[in-house]
C-alpha cells in the first residue's frame, strides 16, 4: 500500500472509531464512503459496494467490540435489553447474509439501500436536533 493511503486511512480510521465510539452509531456510512469515494482517488486501489460493505462490518465488529467492553465496565449497559435485541439482530444478519448469498445483490440495489439508510439516518440526527434545541428554548 501507499504510506499516503496507510496515513489517510490511519487518520480516518482513529477519527471515525471516536465518532461512532462517542456518538454510539455503526460508523458504517463513514466507512463506505471512505473506501469507495475517497480511496480510488488517491490510491490505484478499486474497492467495491460489496467489499466496502463487508469490510466496513468487520471494522465495525472490531471497534464495537472494545468500547462495548468498556461501556460495561462502565455500568451503562443494560445487558437484558442488550441480549434480547441482540438475538433479533444476529437473526436479521443471518437472513441478510442468506439472502446476499443466493440472489447476489446488485451493485446499483445495495448503492441504493446504502443511500437511503444513510439519508434516513441523517435526517433523523437532525430532527432530534432540532427537537433538542426547542427543548432547551423552552426550558429557558
Amino acid at each position: 500500500m501507499d504510506a499516503i493511503l496507510i496515513i489517510i486511512l490511519l487518520v480516518f480510521g482513529v477519527l471515525f472509531g471516536i465518532i461512532g465510539s462517542v456518538a454510539g452509531v455503526g460508523g458504517g456510512a463513514l466507512h463506505m464512503s471512505l473506501m469507495i469515494l475517497l480511496v480510488p482517488i488517491i490510491s490505484i486501489y478499486e474497492v467495491s459496494n460489496h467489499e466496502a460493505r463487508d469490510t466496513s462490518s468487520f471494522i465495525i465488529f472490531l471497534f464495537s467490540g472494545i468500547a462495548s467492553i468498556s461501556y460495561f465496565k462502565q455500568g451503562k449497559v443494560n445487558i437484558k435489553l442488550s441480549l434480547i435485541f441482540a438475538g433479533f439482530a444476529l437473526l436479521g444478519s443471518i437472513t441478510a447474509t442468506v439472502i446476499d448469498f443466493l440472489f447476489r445483490i446488485d451493485d446499483t440495489v445495495l448503492k441504493i439501500i446504502i443511500a437511503s439508510v444513510v439519508l434516513v439516518s441523517g435526517l433523523n440526527m437532525i430532527r432530534k436536533a432540532f427537537n433538542s434545541l426547542k427543548r432547551e428554548k423552552l426550558k429557558q
